[in-house]
């Protein structure tokens, strides 16, 4: 599968806490800029102000109107484990940005916008918070995608081991698409890694024959990589705290 740069956007309402007050992580800032009041938008620039790559962070955001109503929400962002892999992730000194939009409304315009990140994620697999739960949410994404890619794994295995099985490609793509329906995210499991594998195996007969092997072999093949990066997520989802 391709590299994913997860990025989420989750309102207040989606949260059992939004932790605002009090001091933030020192490992990274945020700052507010280019703040449009007119159309509701604004950028949000992290800042790595640690010596270490940071792999993940969260940004919790406080857009104020100008009848007082305050518009709470949280951005995350993973770089994913191949991107980390390749050393493509927020280095120390270096900027990320964000964009962000909210409601147009004429009787509550907006006045102002206020951000800091609650949580951040190191390439050493250390962590920094002043929010336990934003922290969480960094853990459970890492989690349900290595889960996502176990469950494949397993269900591929199972369809190129039952030797009565005419065709374990549809047969293990159809599997996968049947977990995709059941509402994968009650179960911990990220549902866009579920889809992009059943593409794949759906793409198989076509991918086989430009690299001149028989199907079986390439989804044999395909297997030992899956099982590859099943591991390589399991690890990237082991988050410890900062000493």
């Amino acid at each position: 599968m391709r590299s994913i740069v997860y990025v989420i956007c989750l309102l207040a309402g989606s949260m059992t806490s939004f932790a605002f007050a009090g001091s933030a992580v020192t490992g990274a800032t945020v700052t507010v800029t280019n703040l449009d009041l007119v159309h509701n938008s604004a950028t949000l620039e992290t800042v790595n102000n640690s010596r270490k790559d940071i792999t993940a962070y969260s940004v919790a955001v406080v857009a104020t109107y100008a009848n007082g109503r305050e518009d709470r929400s949280e951005k995350m962002l993973d770089y994913g484990s191949k991107l980390t892999a390749r050393g493509a992730v927020l280095h120390p000194g270096s900027v990320a940005e964000q964009q962000a939009a909210w409601g147009v409304l004429d009787e509550k315009p907006l006045v102002r916008v206020d951000a800091k990140v609650v949580a951040v994620v190191y390439a050493d697999h250390t962590a920094e918070t002043s929010d336990d739960e934003a922290l969480g949410r960094i853990q459970s994404h890492r989690s349900s995608v290595a889960l996502a890619l176990t469950k494949s794994a397993e269900l591929l295995q199972r369809s190129l081991a039952d030797i009565n099985e005419p065709n374990p490609r549809a047969r293990a793509s159809e599997d996968i698409k049947k977990l995709l329906s059941s509402d994968p995210f009650a179960h911990g499991i990220e549902p866009v890694y579920l889809k992009g594998i059943s593409d794949e195996l759906d793409e198989a007969p076509q991918a086989a024959a430009k690299l001149g092997v028989s199907e079986r072999e390439y989804l044999s093949q395909r297997l030992a990589r899956l099982q590859r990066e099943a591991a390589q997520e399991s690890r990237y989802a082991q988050i410890g705290r900062a000493q």
